[in-house]
């Protein structure tokens, strides 16, 4: 009996060692955390358990994992992708380890998580006012599916402007040629071959439709003829007309067509990013002292936006002379010049100069509006040297601008030459050579930062010698190839002319 009770003992013993080797720790969930919020796609994610070489992963919708929607799988790694979960349903998960003598630990704690229901819209905010008819659409995504696109004219989506979009990858879409003006309901719906989610909320926006001045305003006065007009406008459109009259009612008109190359959106700032968009177009042959008026609208392939407001300006009613001042004194007829504002649509200018108040003995100089040499964007230069005008002297100039359909004059100003005793003071103080005469080079002095064009001229009058300075107050001229004899060197800059003689001796 004794040797039985000690068998026994023995055996229960290493029945114990047995179950103790085949025995293995159940695993530690890692992710998603318990009650999370998911996409229909997910990593579920446990902790690896020592002696386990492999791991069962249980998923129902019913925590008793009784369902027969019940997955079940056998995987060696310690994570898996789950794909095409259904939409807003709530999943339970558990794992087990199996050790190589296919023994399974106990399950491990069961957590949840659910899947989110339907698309959180983005962008557009809801309500949104005067969105471009070009517009992109943004969504957050839920990872696992493709995207269903619906935009309608009515909140209930059965107009017959409806566009539906499917198929879609991503969680953004760019529209383009939305109408003008127009009332817009938008929603997206996720889905999978599986599943759909339920539709997103309805959001609601409107497009810009209107046409706004920036310049001229309404009922400004002072417009230059050939000056642009500029205008808010909508990005996404494709051509723009702008009509320009003469009469408020548009019998006379100047018709103008632009395409999408002078529709521009600027950025107007960064947080939050916000833009305009401005269209600019060059205007033609307007009267001057003209009251006139201008509507401009948009469209594309598909859609035309209303015509703008009608504004109303004026033409400028005299030319604008800028130099020399009115009744200035010491003006240099040798490198001084006239300056006044450029008219954009003049085809010519005509200088008036005489010494009589009345220019009625006046001689005149036309002048080219292309010309490069005088024309400096906004402004006209024309340097006196050209008019050969006398020394102490008083001078009374205007201008007139023209173009094919009609012409401006300037007001009479005046000017008093220096006189001519103290010219060679005037040039010294703005312009000297050292030395002179020179034999190998010659240092030109400026007693201010110029730029323009040096040139060194025989007694002939031909050039022998150019360079070009930019912001310099000196330059060295080298002369050693120069002959023997008299130069005259000249600089001709900004609105200045210097010129002195040169001696060159060997």
């Amino acid at each position: 009996m004794r040797k039985i009770l000690v068998f026994g003992l023995l055996f229960l013993g290493i029945l114990v060692n047995i179950a103790a080797q085949d025995k293995i720790a159940a695993p530690t969930l890692v992710s998603p955390a318990d009650s999370s919020n998911i996409d229909v796609e997910v990593i579920l994610d446990w902790s690896s358990v020592s002696g386990a070489v492999s791991y069962k992963l249980e998923i129902d919708t019913s925590n008793n994992f009784s369902s027969p929607l019940k997955q079940t799988i056998e995987t060696t790694y310690s994570a898996h992708t789950v794909k095409d979960l259904l939409y807003g349903t709530t999943y339970y998960w558990r794992v087990s380890a199996k050790n190589v003598n296919n023994l399974y630990s106990s399950p491990s704690e069961v957590w949840n998580f659910t899947t989110k229901a339907s698309v959180t819209l983005t962008i557009p905010a809801d309500n949104s006012k005067k969105l471009p008819v070009k517009f992109t659409f943004r969504w957050n995504a839920i990872k696992g599916s493709k995207y269903l696109f619906q935009l309608d004219t009515t909140s209930d989506f059965n107009s017959l402007l409806k566009k539906e979009y499917s198929e879609l990858n991503i969680d953004t879409i760019d529209l383009f040629q939305l109408n003008y003006g127009q009332n817009y309901y938008w929603r997206v719906k996720a889905y999978h071959d599986y599943d759909s989610s339920e539709w997103s909320d309805v959001r609601f926006f409107t497009t810009k439709g209107d046409v706004i001045a920036k310049y001229p305003t309404d009922n400004f006065e002072g417009f230059i003829p050939g000056d642009s007009i500029i205008f808010h406008t909508i990005f996404g459109s494709q051509y723009g007309e702008l009509i320009i009259s003469e009469d408020s009612s548009f019998d006379v008109q100047f018709y103008y067509i632009f395409d999408s190359t002078k529709i521009a959106r600027i950025k107007v700032s960064n947080n939050p990013p916000k833009y305009d968009t401005l269209t600019k177009v060059a205007t033609g042959d307007l009267k001057f002292n003209q009251d006139c008026y201008w509507k401009a609208r948009l469209f594309h392939a598909k859609d035309t936006s209303d015509w703008s407001d009608v504004y109303h300006f004026k033409t400028i009613d005299t030319l604008g002379l800028l130099l020399p001042s009115n009744g200035a004194q010491d003006i240099n007829p040798s490198s001084d010049s006239l300056s006044w504002s450029s008219i954009y649509a003049a085809d010519e200018y005509i200088i008036y100069y005489d010494t009589l108040s009345n220019l009625s003995t006046s001689k005149t100089v036309s002048i080219n509006s292309q010309d490069t040499l005088y024309n400096r964007k906004d402004k006209f230069v024309y340097y006196l040297r050209n008019l050969n005008l006398k020394y102490n002297k008083t001078y009374y100039w205007a201008i007139k601008a023209k173009h094919v359909r009609d012409e401006l004059m300037s007001d009479t100003w005046s000017f008093e030459t220096i006189d001519n005793t103290s010219i060679n003071n005037y040039q010294s103080s703005n312009f000297t050579i050292l030395p002179n005469p020179a034999s190998d080079y010659v240092k030109v002095n400026f007693n201010s930062e110029q730029t323009g064009a040096i040139v060194i001229k025989n007694i002939l009058g031909q050039e022998v010698y150019r360079e070009k300075i930019n912001k310099a107050v000196y330059t060295t001229i080298p002369i050693s190839s120069l002959d023997n004899g008299i130069y005259i060197i000249e600089f001709n800059g900004i609105d200045v002319y210097f010129a002195k003689k040169l001696v060159v001796k060997h």
